[in-house]
């Protein structure tokens, strides 16, 4: 957990600053990001949602392989790592 830690906040500071060179002079930005909260409830799992968000990626990559529009090895080598962030 910690090398994806540390990786996260690599790839967020690494987001922000290209968002940054993007940004037009008086632009403004919105984020939106995945959350969780303090019974590790999150998007697709809490208890009054039975969808897991996870699964669901896991699903839809599985049928982009079965259609052929990605390979096995592209299937298997994908990591949908998350790494929550707090305040």
């Amino acid at each position: 957990k910690e090398i994806i830690k540390k990786q996260a906040a690599k790839d967020w500071e690494c987001n922000l600053l290209h968002r940054a060179k993007e940004l037009a002079p008086g632009g403004q930005m919105v984020l939106v990001n995945l959350g969780m909260d303090e019974d590790g409830q999150y998007l697709g799992n809490t208890r009054n949602n039975p969808v897991n968000i996870f699964q669901k990626f896991f699903d839809l990559w599985g049928a982009l392989k079965d259609n052929e529009r990605i390979t096995q090895e592209e299937f298997d080598n994908t990591c949908f790592a998350n790494y929550y962030r707090t305040c």
